[in-house]
């Protein structure tokens, strides 16, 4: 049971993503006009009716339309039943046209469609990514399992601080300039990460295997004269040294939801990141009027992935 809940509720999150992508690309788009609203509870005569998607556009003549989508990734085929309930919904909230979005259709439910003006069947497949091979774009992504190692010397201009050696805290130095205070752990960190980053470009563009790589980065920061002090002390340079460790993993695909006519959106399996955060990956392809021939061209990428440009990468080292 939890199983289908959680297909559905991808479901309903992959045609809300579908629908917007088709919104964006309609002439006059504004974000403010456009409003997507999913899983909308909405009250009518004392009674709540739960909406899988709301879509509201503001002509901003004091006139709204109103769309709304119902989407069932179940295996059983949608009844008569279900048409009906979904037509009532469509008048109780004054939709000027309902989706009812479903893999499986019965024949009675498509013929009670048919006798509904303002309810249109949209069909769909749901396929397992263990039955796929016509992915349009291999995902990676990059995580580093462990803490990166970084050690730095300050060189100064004549001689450093009283007891400026050793083992520092980097906390508790401070760098001085005539306009701002900054720690060196901030330095630290926002160097970090700057390596981290191009280093993580590097590495996925260099076209390497999924697997653990260790590398180094070495960088001296060399400074103007009199641009920044510890204490009375003018700092020259700080010589800045990185060793980590970064994994390549390309997460395998889940689920490819295709919604005829209208667009298809794959869900690859979610990756952990460091801090406990997990990353989730889903790519929008096709759209209105795009066949099977186009669906090798990405359209977006829903959940930003960051791409770089190719580069030599080097100091390299397979675990």
């Amino acid at each position: 049971m939890a199983a289908e809940s959680s297909i559905g509720r991808e479901f309903e999150d992959a045609v809300r993503l579908i629908e917007e992508s088709i919104l964006k690309r309609s002439p006059g788009y504004r974000k403010d006009l456009f409003v997507l609203e999913p899983r909308k509870r909405v009250h009518h005569r004392g009674v709540v009716h739960e909406i899988d998607l709301y879509v509201t556009v503001d002509h901003e003549n004091g006139y709204r339309s109103i769309f709304i989508f119902e989407c069932k990734a179940r295996k059983e085929p949608v009844s008569k039943n279900d048409i009906l309930i979904f037509a009532a919904k469509v008048s109780a909230v004054q939709a000027q046209a309902g989706f009812f979005v479903a893999p499986v259709f019965g024949k009675y439910a498509r013929a009670q469609a048919v006798l509904e003006p303002r309810v249109e069947l949209l069909d769909a497949k749901i396929v397992s990514g263990r039955e796929l091979r016509d992915l349009p774009l291999a995902i990676e992504t990059i995580r580093n399992p462990n803490e990166s190692r970084v050690d730095m010397s300050i060189g100064f201009q004549s001689e450093p601080p009283p007891d400026f050696s050793g083992t520092l805290d980097a906390e508790t130095v401070v760098l001085h300039s005539a306009t701002r205070d900054v720690s060196l752990a901030d330095i630290i960190y926002r160097w970090r990460a700057d390596i981290l980053n191009e280093q993580h470009g590097r590495l996925l563009s260099a076209g390497l295997t999924p697997g653990t790589y260790t590398w180094s980065r070495r960088q001296n920061f060399k400074f103007k004269r009199r641009e920044w002090f510890i204490d009375d002390a003018e700092v020259s340079q700080i010589y800045f040294r990185m060793e980590a460790e970064t994994e390549i993993v390309r997460p395998p695909l889940n689920v490819r939801f295709d919604i005829s006519g209208r667009g298809t959106v794959d869900l690859f399996a979610p990756v952990e990141q460091n801090g406990g955060l997990v990353m989730n990956v889903s790519i929008l392809h096709g759209g209105i009027g795009s066949g099977v021939a186009n669906r090798r061209r990405i359209q977006e990428f829903l959940v930003q992935v960051q791409l770089t440009h190719a580069r030599k990468h080097r100091g390299l080292t397979r675990r």
